[in-house]
Order: structure tokens, then sequence, then C-alpha cells
């Protein structure tokens, strides 16, 4: 049975208690004319509220059974810090809003999709992957974006993803293949799908309001035009690509590689 003085540590509730004087105003319309707030301290020292523990108990129980119901499976497992996983994240993503997109009658040319590696909150384990993975792997409400990034802006891109990859930290990319050195330069080798940067070009980009905001110092998003929210979770994302696939596909392509 979940117990809830030993669970608590310390917390403070806030209960706000309203009492509010209302004026008929306006056909109906009423105001708020006055607010009174009570703090109550909640430690292990306050009594057990044994109706509460059994009313959490059975919410517990019920959760927990769903969160358990297996729905797709990994031939092997995947760790957070490495590039990988990552790539399947960006995979996946970029197929299920492209999906969206053509079921709206929308198929944008999208070329390159990045998130931030911090957005990852556990790895792939090896084996059945059940509900509550998704939730682990991406307990925030961060939603899908397109963004159109040019030329000059984009090499801005790299030259962030370079320096952190240079410093062991890999961060979500799809459809490039970065090249770079131990110094956090990338190399003119590098290449967006089968291509190298071009002048004079823009590219769709597919992340997240969070990174769209400036989210991990990633502040050339910021001189992005055309911004698109797609109204998708990515949590969302994940789901239906996972109850949509017996068996994921894990990206063998490079996305990251030291010159």
């Amino acid at each position: 049975m979940l117990n809830i003085k030993n669970k608590i540590i310390y917390a403070l509730v806030t209960s706000i208690l309203l009492f509010c004087s209302c004026q008929n105003h306006h056909q109906g319309e009423y105001k708020v004319t006055s607010v009174t707030a009570t703090h109550i301290k909640v430690s292990p020292n306050t009594p057990q509220d044994d109706s509460m523990t059994a009313f959490l108990s059975q919410k517990v129980d019920s959760l927990s059974v769903a969160m358990s119901k297996v729905i797709s499976y990994s031939p092997r497992f995947l760790d957070k810090k490495e590039p990988t996983l990552g790539a399947w994240l960006c995979d996946v993503s970029m197929e299920e809003v492209k999906k969206y997109l053509a079921s709206q009658g929308q198929y944008d040319n999208i070329k390159v999709a990045l998130f931030n590696a911090g957005g990852m909150r556990t790895t792939m384990p090896q084996g059945d992957i059940n509900l509550g993975f998704v939730y682990e792997f991406m307990p925030f409400e961060n939603s899908y974006v397109l963004v159109t990034l040019d030329t000059e802006t984009m090499k801005e891109m790299l030259d962030y993803l370079a320096q952190n990859a240079a410093h062991g930290i890999f961060h979500p990319l799809g459809g490039v293949h970065l090249v770079y050195h131990k110094d956090g330069t990338w190399d003119r080798t590098t290449t967006i799908g089968q291509w190298r940067l071009t002048p004079e070009r823009t590219y769709t980009v597919l992340t997240t309001d969070f990174l769209l905001k400036g989210g991990d110092n990633m502040n050339f998003f910021a001189k992005g035009t055309n911004v698109r929210p797609l109204g998708i979770k990515m949590r969302e994302g994940i789901m239906d690509y996972l109850t949509s696939h017996d068996t994921i596909n894990i990206p063998n392509d490079k996305r990251y590689e030291l010159n």
C-alpha cells in the first residue's frame, strides 16, 4: 500500500480559498473582488490520511497495469548518450510529421530534424517496450514545429552541433551527416541529405517549440522564418510510431563522424 508519510520528504502545498463577493455585472457577468490564500505545510511528521492512502493506492495500481502494456519491440539496447537513439527519435519524428501533413494534403520537403540531447530522459531497452517507456523517455510537453533556415543560419546550427559533439554531446539529428573535428569545427564534407550545404538555399527543419524559443542555447532558430506550429506533441508522435510498429527500425547510418 502506498505510504504517503514515507513518500513525502518535504513539500509545500498551497491551498487557495476564494471568498468572493460577487456582483451581477452587465447581464450575468461576474468578477472576483477579494481573494484569501492560506499556506499549509506538509512534512514527514504530518499524520497519514488512511482514506487518501486507499484512494491513491487504487489509482497507482490501475496506472501501473496500463503503463506495463507492451506496444513494440527493440532488437537492441540504445544508450541515450550515443547518437543512434537520437537518430531514431529524429527519423520517427520526421516519419510521423510527414504522415500527418500528408493526411492534411500537405507534402512539405522536410530536410532536417534537430532536437536536444537533454530531452531524452532514459535509454531504449532491448526487448519489449511498454507504454510507460514513452512517458519516461519524453516526459515533457514539447510540440513539433517547422521552421525555415537559410544557409547562413544552417552554418550557425552546424557550428553549434560540432562544438557540442567535440565535448561528447550528440544532439538528435536527422537528415544530416555532420563531419566534425576535435577542435569543435565542422568539415566541408558535411552533407544535408546527399548534398553539401548550398549557398542561397533554404532548408525546412523540424524541431520543437522549446528549442525554437532558444532552449539549450539553440539561439539560431530565432533567425528562422515561416514558423509553423503543428499542434502535435513529440510524445504523441513517438506513441503513434511505437503502436504502429511491432519492431522499431534502428538507423544504421552515421549522423556524426569525427574526422
